[in-house]
């Protein structure tokens, strides 16, 4: 601890201090709850995706090896070609949001492709949107907890 003089100009600049704090340490210990509450809360929101997207994944094992024998190049359909995402401001802390994931437009031939390329097409997309809404995630809590 710093070594006080005992002065009256001491004296008024400890007393300017102690007024500060005590002005000030309501708003911070606020905006400390908020950012606890928002961090607890979207790792919630982490949980939930993340459960989803393991499921999604489980369902599409089962006829994932389809794609290894069929002809059809489905990893261009797959690509995103552009995220959006937008940025928020949360208790001071600037905080990207994701918006959504668009994928190239597909004109499948239905007559030369398998049966089940438009469904393994919609869960594979599903599946990249709900990584990138994870990745998303995973970095506003970073930014969170900085």
């Amino acid at each position: 601890m710093a070594k006080l003089k005992f002065t009256k100009g001491e004296l008024k600049r400890q007393r300017d201090s102690l007024k500060q704090f005590e002005r000030y340490l309501p708003t911070l210990q606020l905006k400390k709850q908020q950012l606890q509450m928002k961090i607890l809360e979207t790792r919630r929101t982490l949980a939930s995706r993340s459960k989803m997207l393991n499921t999604l994944v489980d369902d599409a094992g089962k006829w994932a090896g389809l794609l290894a024998d069929e002809s059809v190049d489905v990893k261009g359909w797959i690509t995103p070609e552009e995220v959006t995402m937008s940025a928020t401001n949360i208790a001071g802390a600037r905080v990207p949001v994701f918006e959504d994931v668009f994928f190239q437009d597909v004109k499948i031939n239905y007559y030369s492709s398998p049966f089940w390329i438009d469904s393994g097409l919609e869960t594979m997309r599903n599946i990249v949107k709900l990584m990138a809404e994870v990745e998303t995630i995973k970095t506003q809590i970073y930014i969170l907890e900085r």
